[in-house]
């Protein structure tokens, strides 16, 4: 009397799995583990629902591989087992047999179930294919079989895709917004990165190398590359491609869902893995004449900003021209909680902090830098970019200023975002579109010379030398 059981998910196997333990309040200690409910080298992401009359946990998670979001299925209790739980003295020995996929369609899935495990809303996209929202029925029999019938579709919520038809003619949709290439790029050190490029047209741009422009965050808990629309609607990715510029978005080491080895290669040392994958992602699309090595540059926001940064000091014989927005520049000044979590302390690690921070490498800069930051940012305060700024005097280096007065830590207001990425769009185009290309010995034609409202479509004239 008083037992009950419990699901408690770990990453004890390098991975985010289930484990079902149950404790005997009458034998007193811990709980005992009763058996493994998921294994495998992929993560159990949340738990949507769980049916102990019928056996079966519903769960959301990357079986399928980290680029993709499905629905799966799996029993709470092997139905095979014949020993009572409580005497199955090696439960961590059982294999759980592979869960049941349930969404059909390709690509994230986010998924809200009742509380009877009866009725399911899936919110899912794909590359290509715009947002839609269904609601399903599932009619499970009897407990838990390897032969769960398939979601049956009830209505249809909310189809984008038709809402942008209405508006916008499918052909014209299609070229607003191409797909990235999703490509699968190998380490230094025999690790698979995934990429998302987005090529310029070669009808309006030629058949390349192209400038390259390097979208970043590469931090924890974040993917920016998978199956999913957001990848088309990334404005800024997109516009850059529009101007002639190759855009690559990669997750590094560091990032989420891809299990514990992969995310913790950053421990105790930021700043240093990161640079190195996305060095070699550069290197794999120069390589493949995607990219123009002589021709590239870096921007990210937060994280994201800080890698730039990074990766303009760290390898400035890859990287050209950085757009560090809101950056965090040194550990030792971020917020405590989130920081010490991947770094320890200062105190205990000191040559990690010391290692980690831009500030320390400001003598290897060589490129441009643009630094962008808004002065009442509550997130990563604005002393980071003072700090880095006092370090560029110091060692005599050029850099360039975006502020925002009354933004916080990203801008908010329709003004400013559109100044802003007019302005990182028209840094680029400066600086990078017209820097010596390879194999070229840098001496500008006539055909370099640019009129206002002709510069790569851009609309308006850039300021300054080219």
């Amino acid at each position: 009397p008083g037992q009950f059981s419990f699901l408690f998910a770990s990453e004890r196997s390098g991975f985010s799995h289930l484990y079902l333990y149950t404790y005997y309040p009458d034998k007193g200690g811990p709980a005992q583990l009763i058996r493994r409910v998921t294994a495998g080298d992929w993560s159990v992401e949340s738990i949507v629902g769980v049916d102990v009359e019928k056996n079966a946990i519903y769960f959301t998670g990357t079986v399928d591989g980290p680029l993709e979001r499905h629905l799966y299925a799996a029993p709470l209790l092997d139905p095979n087992n014949t020993i009572p739980a409580p005497f199955n003295l090696r439960p961590l020995m059982n294999v759980p047999a592979p869960p049941i996929r349930l969404t059909i369609l390709s690509g994230m899935h986010y998924v809200v179930m009742d509380s009877l495990c009866r009725l399911l809303v899936d919110s899912s996209s794909d590359l290509g294919r715009p947002p839609s929202v269904r609601l399903y029925a599932l009619h499970p029999n009897g407990p838990f079989q390897t032969n769960i019938p398939p979601l049956t579709e009830l209505l249809l919520l909310h189809d984008a895709a038709e809402e942008e038809k209405l508006s916008i003619h499918p052909s014209i949709l299609s070229s607003l917004f191409p797909s990235p290439d999703i490509m699968t790029i190998t380490s230094k050190d025999g690790v698979n990165l995934y990429a998302a490029v987005y090529r310029p047209d070669k009808n309006l741009h030629g058949p390349g190398p192209y400038p390259l422009a390097v979208g970043v965050y590469g931090g924890p808990h974040v993917q920016r590359v998978n199956r999913s629309w957001m990848q088309c609607v990334d404005l800024r990715a997109q516009r850059l491609r529009d101007l002639g510029f190759a855009v690559v978005k990669c997750d590094n080491r560091g990032s989420s869902r891809r299990g514990l080895a992969f995310e913790g290669a950053i421990a105790r040392r930021l700043g240093n893995v990161e640079v190195r994958d996305q060095v070699c992602v550069v290197r794999h699309l120069v390589a493949q004449g995607v990219a123009d090595r002589e021709r590239v540059g870096i921007y990210g926001w937060s994280y994201g900003g800080y890698l730039a940064a990074m990766a303009l000091c760290r390898a400035p014989e890859t990287f050209h021209v950085a757009v560090a927005g809101a950056p965090v520049t040194s550990w030792d000044g971020y917020d405590t909680h989130y920081t010490e979590r991947y770094m320890g302390t200062p105190a205990d690690n000191p040559t990690g902090y010391r290692d980690s921070s831009v500030l320390e490498h400001v003598d290897m800069m060589r490129g441009r830098l643009l630094l962008v930051h808004g002065l009442i940012d509550e997130n990563v305060h604005f002393r980071h970019t003072a700090r880095l700024i006092n370090k560029l005097i110091a060692a005599g280096k050029d850099y360039d200023l975006l502020l925002f007065p009354d933004e916080r830590h990203s801008p908010r207001r329709l003004r400013d975002r559109i100044y802003m990425e007019q302005r990182i769009s028209d840094y680029f185009v400066e600086h990078l579109m017209f820097r010596k290309r390879s194999g070229e010995d840098g001496k500008r034609t006539d055909n370099d010379v640019v009129m206002e409202g002709e510069l790569a479509g851009c609309g308006r004239r850039i300021m300054g030398h080219l």
